[in-house]
């Protein structure tokens, strides 16, 4: 979520500069390929967050026009564009307005059911993969 408060540009797959999702993923891919060509590389798109201090949720709270679900959207998109497959934690991490007391610590990060609920979506994940 640092780069969606941040707001970080996604770009498009034609970006290269390394300010933005799609410049910095083509970095980091093109490093960690050329370096290791046999790994397995798979991406998380961040999940659903909510500010106590201020009371808005992610879903509400708006950086570059957009609200968390759609940079996470964006973050998956571009992931899917190198071939690389994402584990999209908004839409499919299991935490949302109705459930974040039980699995958020601060808020923003998990506590220890949500670490485990997270851990279990990692394994299922790379499993199906």
């Amino acid at each position: 979520t640092n780069d969606w408060t941040s707001d970080v540009q996604i770009g498009d797959s034609t970006s290269t500069a390394e300010s933005t999702i799609y410049g910095a993923l083509k970095h980091c891919l093109n490093t960690l390929i050329g370096e290791y060509p046999h790994l397995k590389i798979y991406m998380a798109s961040p999940g659903y967050r909510y500010n106590k201090t201020t009371g808005v949720d992610s879903d509400t709270e708006i950086h570059n026009g957009k609200n968390l679900r759609q940079f996470s959207a964006d973050m998956e998109n571009a992931s899917h564009y190198f071939g690389v497959p994402c584990l999209n934690l908004y839409t499919n991490g299991m935490v949302n307005i109705y459930n974040r007391d039980q699995f958020l610590g601060d808020g923003v990060h998990r506590n220890k059911a949500g670490y485990k609920l997270l851990g279990e979506q990692y394994a299922k994940f790379i499993m199906s993969h």
